[in-house]
């Protein structure tokens, strides 16, 4: 009793001791948290000024001139600036001044030196004014000057040559109280020349000094406001300079490069290693099903992937071999949402592990008269699925028609695949949002979903559905590619951006080709092909004879209800016991004669209607595999953005 009492008690300080630790723990938590709320508020910057010259020369380049008027606060190392380049050939960095003092390239843990280099898409300039032990900036002004030319800048049309350049950069967190900026052409202009400014600013206009220089001014330049000039004049003023043809093409080359080689050793493989082995096909179709292989069996060897449409038609084939009853019940807005009853009026015996799992999926541990509804399965039968699918798969595999399970193989590419698509669509975003937004919305919606059902199509033998997929493929990679060869040679990409795409366009070649790469056996080859021409027969409405009620399950294993059940229109059939309705009056199967006279009322005698018959079928379907699902859970003007330079600025 006592060693009880102790070990209660240790428990018990233990328990105390661990609130203790949690509670200082969370406060320990608060107040880093007030320090590092302390230290992001503790330092603060804005530019007084921003002014910036700008010299267009006659060999095409310009020389950009600025002058940053920083008021740094707090504990700052120095100044940043970075400059996209997405629209120009290359940035030559000349000087960097602050007042008359000028700072060295060279190693930036000394005051009074910067270095420059390359990050993504932009050239960037880092310079430090202040050492950490320093005391930090109180309201400091720091002006500083950088000096640089812009060579391949200039856009070119038919009409006429054009500076388009953001010289007040955006991306910053601080507000510029005046911004001013000077352009400077290399000749006299006449008065039809034109000049633009896009700005988001308060007193945003423009003037001309005269017919050599422009001058736009703004004020309260808030953070992330735009600051974009645009000069047109006369062509023949300056050369003409192209985007860097050779670099570009290198960068173009590669950008498709990799997807191509990616593409040439994923066809190599699927050869090796996916592709069936040949058998013919056999002279006539076969009018009664190739074998005993049931219907989830038939469907998994010709799509070689199981899902809803399977375990359907093991339903129905239980209910057709007298295991299971089926009744349709209306839907209660205008016929909307049926649903159906499920019974099981006979003891589960000799049944394949796919079946048994499939009863006990719609009726636990079955008993006679159990009964379940579509309703009721949409909360429970989700949980079963994926057992059923595995028991199906596991089955093909004890037969030998699969190297591999299929499942296994197709996952096997897509996880290989899929994180390349995600590296190359997260870095995408490095080289810019929208640039991966269209990739990810246009490729994956009109390419790659499209190139998956194409191949995959293909694989079951449905060319007319490969063909309408590789319509939306053809055009969505002609709208991808030709949007990356046009700015490539003519406008230029940044090389980073190239790769970024490259990566991406490459995971998505890899998971492609997942669906074509489980491979059969001979064994299995043979019967995909005989099954093939099987189901070529069922899909054929002008096919004569067949047994409606044998034949049922295979047509919704694969795929084909509607065009089967629509060549029993009008013929005298015996009535299917298994399936009934309510829909129109009381309970009543399909029709006793099936002989295409009129309706009776419900229960026996009532004609067979296939139309109506397919659509019953069908909407069974549609609820059964919805019912698969797990449930669900509750003076300046606007515009510009187009201009070149622009990147970001601050300190650091």
């Amino acid at each position: 009793m006592v060693e009880a009492e102790a070990v209660v008690v240790a428990a018990a300080a233990v328990a105390e001791v661990g609130k203790m630790i949690r509670k200082y723990c969370f406060i320990i938590f608060l107040c880093l948290f007030g320090v590092m709320a302390g230290v992001a508020e503790a330092r603060s910057l804005y530019w007084d000024k921003i002014g910036v010259e700008i010299f267009v020369e006659r060999d095409g380049s310009f020389k950009v001139i600025e002058e940053l008027h920083y008021i740094f606060d707090g504990a700052w190392n120095g100044g940043i600036r970075n400059i996209n380049t997405d629209k120009l050939n290359e940035i030559e960095f000349l000087e960097l001044w602050e007042g008359d003092k000028q700072y060295q390239r060279g190693d930036i843990e000394n005051v009074g030196a910067y270095e420059t280099y390359n990050s993504g898409s932009d050239f960037v300039i880092k310079w430090r004014s202040r050492l950490p032990g320093d005391p930090p900036y109180a309201a400091t002004p720091k002006t500083f000057k950088l000096v640089y030319v812009v060579k391949g800048g200039l856009n070119y049309s038919s009409d006429y040559d054009e500076l388009y350049w953001q010289a007040i950069f955006s991306d910053r967190d601080g507000v510029v109280k005046r911004g001013e900026v000077t352009v400077h052409l290399p000749e006299p202009l006449a008065d039809n020349s034109l000049a633009f400014l896009y700005s988001q600013a308060d007193n945003a206009h423009w003037y001309k000094i005269d017919n050599q220089s422009f001058r736009f001014t703004a004020d309260n330049i808030s953070a992330g406001a735009l600051f974009e000039v645009k000069v047109d004049f006369p062509k023949g003023i300056v050369a003409k300079v192209g985007r860097s043809f050779g670099k570009q093409k290198f960068s173009f080359l590669w950008a498709f490069m990799l997807p191509l080689l990616v593409f040439a050793g994923m066809w190599r493989i699927y050869l090796r290693y996916g592709r069936d082995q040949d058998y013919p096909e056999p002279a006539q179709l076969p009018t009664a099903p190739p074998d005993d292989l049931p219907p989830a069996m038939a469907g998994l060897i010709v799509d070689e992937q199981v899902d809803s449409k399977e375990i359907t038609a093991t339903i129905v084939d239980l209910a057709r071999r007298g295991y299971i009853n089926i009744v349709e019940f209306p839907g209660t807005f205008f016929g909307w949402g049926k649903k159906y009853e499920f019974t099981l009026i006979k003891e589960p015996s000799n049944l394949l592990a796919f079946e048994m799992k499939v009863i006990k999926g719609l009726f636990g541990q079955p008993r006679v008269g159990d009964q379940t509804d579509t309703t009721e399965m949409s909360g429970k039968f989700y949980k079963h699925v994926s057992g059923i699918n595995k028991a199906i798969t596991d089955r093909a595999m004890e037969l030998g028609f699969f190297e591999a399970e299929p499942l296994s193989v197709i996952l096997k590419y897509v996880f290989i695949g899929l994180p390349v698509t995600i590296l190359g669509f997260v870095l995408m975003f490095f080289a810019g949002w929208d640039f991966a937004l269209f990739m990810i919305v246009w490729y994956g919606l009109f390419s790659g979903v499209p190139a998956f059902v194409m191949i995959k199509s293909a694989r079951e033998g449905n060319w007319l559905m490969a063909l309408f997929m590789s319509v939306f493929v053809i055009i969505g990679t002609s709208v991808v590619f030709g949007g990356f060869l046009f700015p490539s040679l003519f406008v230029g990409l940044p090389f980073f951006s190239l790769f970024c795409y490259n990566i991406f366009i490459s995971g998505l070649v890899i998971m492609c080709f997942a669906p074509a790469m489980p491979r059969k056996t001979l064994i299995g080859t043979k019967e995909k092909v005989l099954w093939q021409a099987f189901k070529k027969y069922l899909n054929d409405k002008k096919a004569t004879g067949g047994d409606l009620e044998a034949l049922l399950p295979y047509a919704i294993a694969l795929g084909v209800t509607g065009n089967f059940l629509e060549r029993f229109a009008g013929q005298g059939m015996a009535a299917v016991g298994w399936y009934s309705s309510t829909v129109g009056g009381g309970v009543g199967s399909f029709g006793q004669a099936f002989s295409g006279g009129s309706s009776g009322g419900a229960g026996a005698g009532r004609s067979f209607d296939a139309a109506g018959f397919s659509s019953s079928m069908n909407s069974m379907v549609s609820s059964v595999s919805g019912s698969m699902g797990s449930p669900s859970s509750g003076g300046g003007g606007g515009g510009g953005g187009g201009g070149g330079g622009g990147g970001g600025g601050g300190g650091w």
